[in-house]
């Protein structure tokens, strides 16, 4: 069997059925064709796509001393579990001898799969770990500012306060001074995401879809609002506790 690759290689012009060839000094005809893509099959094992699919048992019979495999795949049922096939496979390669298991490996889909997702886990947890490290100092550099806007609008604070401002009417807003300016790194963090998802698919092919979902954008602008709101917490107090007449006199 040829695949498409095979074809473009080989016969890029003409039919391709009938046509004979030889591999490693052995003729073979070419009987028919094979749709082998990475992007669709997903075959974990194999980096590149081959050319031809040439009949185990012929090359096998075929193969000269010495010549060895460095791997195989083996389809099996669906109906059968891939703990089993493994078994089975390891019996056949080793003949049943003790000892020999540790020449051949045998991963299947499953395997390779668990073994995937426990590495994105590892890493995901490091990511979190990074965010969470990350957020907790920009929360001390938002409370920062806002203890410098503060410091700053003493005098203006006093204003309102002798102009009926209540002490709930100081405290909402420097809170919402805090939120805002963590919203408004929220968008920012957003738009450079989205800029990102549209402009990496011309500079990286991949066979992976880069997408990023609208759970995740709602919930950098829900963490993001409420960072500002903790970090803006300890300020906004400090403002609404000051004594108006001391304000009015700061200087």
């Amino acid at each position: 069997l040829i695949t498409p690759q095979g074809r473009a290689k080989l016969f890029p012009l003409g039919t391709v059925l009938g046509q004979k060839l030889s591999v490693s000094g052995e003729p073979y005809t070419i009987v028919g064709r094979v749709d082998w893509s990475p992007t669709l099959t997903s075959r974990a094992f194999l980096t590149e796509s081959p050319d031809l699919l040439l009949p185990f048992s012929n090359l096998l019979a075929e193969s000269r001393v010495g010549h060895f495999f460095p791997f195989l795949e083996v389809r099996a049922e669906l109906t059968r579990k891939s703990e089993s096939v493994r078994e089975a496979i390891l019996h056949r390669l080793t003949h049943r001898v003790r000892g020999r298991e540790s020449l051949f490996t045998v991963q299947s889909y499953q395997s390779y799969i668990k073994g995937s997702q426990l590495s994105l886990s590892k890493t995901l947890v490091s990511l979190l770990v990074m965010a969470a490290v990350s957020l907790f100092v920009g929360g001390i550099g938002i409370a920062n500012v806002m203890l410098i806007s503060v410091s700053e609008r003493i005098h203006e604070i006093g204003i309102r306060m002798a102009l009926g401002a209540r002490r709930e009417d100081i405290l909402i807003q420097f809170l919402v001074e805090g939120t805002v300016l963590t919203s408004v790194g929220g968008m920012l963090a957003v738009l450079i995401a989205k800029s990102i998802e549209a402009t990496l698919p011309f500079v990286w092919r991949h066979p992976l879809a880069l997408r990023l979902p609208v759970s995740a954008i709602v919930g950098c602008l829900l963490l993001s609002a409420l960072v500002g709101l903790i970090a803006s917490a300890y300020p906004a107090s400090h403002a609404a506790s000051l004594i108006p007449s001391a304000a009015l006199r700061y200087d």
